[in-house]
């Protein structure tokens, strides 16, 4: 077999988420009117001795018994007494700022409450500290469908004991422009519409659709899912390839040799992936906290992308056959090489070369299932995404359980390996697949990598192993037991 002129491109075969209270002292102002001049003449004698206690002057003294009995009345209007009244009227100045301490006294003790309270938010946010967020996955999330009929309408496709239901959805993709695009979705068997059922989202490669993904290229995911009680949707990019021409008359489906994730593909298929979920969350009962994505090829590294940009919504993502492709912006790291439009792709630009998923969003489990020889999306570039990517975006340590380079060595034994061009026509050990889990992620956000010798379509392990009935050794069945074991 020889090497076809671009491998990336080359053509697959068909299928297979206080208060401050002020307490203002009312200020008593003892008003006494001046008219206690007049009372003075009557009033009583001994009140004149309180009068001298308020210091009155000498001339008051002078004063018959009479009005000494008016410097008693002088104590009781000490404002308008002179000297002696001011001092009387200073000390009930005293009394009211008693009151305002006590008023003081009070704002400081609901201050305090308040600083409780403030302590107790804190300790939550040293939940994020870590920088991954602790989320309860016990409990499942109810998407607005759950109490609503399913739809069941539109065309369908039978597939191992599945209906497939074909739906179309619109959205508004590159430059304003509205688009549609399809997909297809089964239940499952014990499917109850106010019972949210965790999902799973297939893509395939370049140039191939959801049938070709449920048929083969994408081998045992549906199935598997199926068995797992999700709901599986099998999803077609965005102007799919020829080799099923669109079943809509919408103009923006046409028939062009696309992908997934290249500069020219991804804005309208990352629309086309959120507008299929609101669908499907509107019309179906999901478990908005078990969203899982997984592609191969082309729709591999469409899962690596969404995992890390919508890792705020999903649950896990799964790659087979690819990497953290280096595409339009944002992008999770960088590449010595310009991001190629599809046409220009090639196992040296394709993938990025150094990677810092420090802003993705939110965190998801992570399983990657690659070919030994895989010169589509490289081996070593996979492992970039892998190593320097995954692993310390989950918290996990530096190395992983069997060792990487153990499972390499596995894999690999009895085949000669022969760079391109010449290992398109080197025989392999077919059927083999290790896994390894890296050591110390965070709980609930676990990273696995699983190798194989699977020839595939092209005898360049490129593709999604399917082993040789699509058991324990296909990937569909690796990466629902991965997701299974999830909380």
């Amino acid at each position: 077999m020889s090497q076809p002129p671009n491998s990336y491109m080359l053509r697959r075969m068909p299928p297979k988420s206080l208060a401050r209270l002020g307490i203002y002292a009312a200020l008593s102002t003892a008003l006494v009117a001046g008219c206690g001049g007049g009372s003075s003449g009557t009033t009583p004698g001994t009140a004149g001795a309180t009068g001298s206690a308020g210091a009155t002057p000498g001339t008051a003294g002078a004063t018959p018994g009479t009005a000494g009995a008016a410097g008693g009345a002088g104590e009781t209007g000490s404002a308008g007494a002179g000297t002696a009244g001011a001092t009387s009227t200073a000390g009930a100045g005293g009394a009211a700022g008693a009151g305002g301490s006590a008023g003081a006294g009070t704002a400081g003790a609901s201050g305090s409450a308040g600083a409780g309270t403030a302590g107790a938010t804190g300790t939550a946010g040293a939940t994020g500290a870590a920088g991954i967020e602790a989320i309860d996955f016990s409990t499942p999330g109810m998407s607005a469908g759950c109490g609503k009929a399913p739809d069941l309408t539109g065309t369908t496709l039978g597939y191992s004991g599945m209906t497939f239901y074909k739906k179309a959805v619109s959205f508004t993709g590159m430059g304003g422009a509205t688009k549609m695009a399809e997909y297809l979705i089964a239940l499952p068997a014990n499917y109850a519409m106010a019972k949210p059922s965790k999902i799973g989202f297939e893509m395939g490669g370049y140039t191939r659709d959801a049938i070709d993904c449920i048929y083969g290229d994408c081998w045992g995911f549906a199935v598997e899912g199926h068995t797992a009680g999700a709901i599986v949707v099998s999803l077609t990019q965005t102007n799919p390839g020829q080799l099923h021409p669109p079943q809509t008359a919408d103009p923006n489906n046409a028939p062009v040799q696309t992908g997934w994730e290249l500069s020219n593909e991804l804005e309208n298929n990352v629309a086309f992936f959120k507008a299929a979920l609101a669908d499907i969350e509107d019309k179906y009962c999901v478990d908005t906290k078990h969203i899982f994505a997984a592609g191969g090829s082309s729709g591999g590294d469409m899962a690596q992308y969404l995992g890390c940009w919508m890792g705020d919504q999903l649950r896990g993502v799964a790659s087979v056959g690819g990497c953290m492709a280096n595409t339009i912006a944002p992008v999770a790291g960088t590449s010595p090489m310009a991001a190629p439009m599809r046409g220009q792709e090639n196992y040296a630009n394709i993938c990025l070369k150094t990677v810092d998923f420090s802003p993705c969003k939110g965190n998801v489990a992570v399983i990657m299932v690659h070919g030994f020889e895989d010169p589509h999306i490289p081996w070593a570039d996979a492992r970039i995404t892998h190593d320097m990517g995954w692993m310390p975006k989950n918290g996990c340590g530096t190395t992983s359980t069997p060792d990487l380079a153990t499972v390499h060595t596995t894999i690999t034994a009895g085949t000669v390996i022969v760079p391109p061009p010449g290992m398109w026509n080197t025989p392999k050990v077919p059927y083999k697949i290790m896994c390894s889990d890296a050591d110390g992620c965070a709980t609930d956000y676990p990273v696995r990598w699983c190798e194989h010798s699977d020839p595939g379509y092209d005898n360049s392990t490129h593709g999604w192993p399917a082993g040789m009935t699509g058991g324990p050794d296909g990937a569909g069945a690796n990466i629902w037991a991965f997701w299974n074991s999830l909380k």
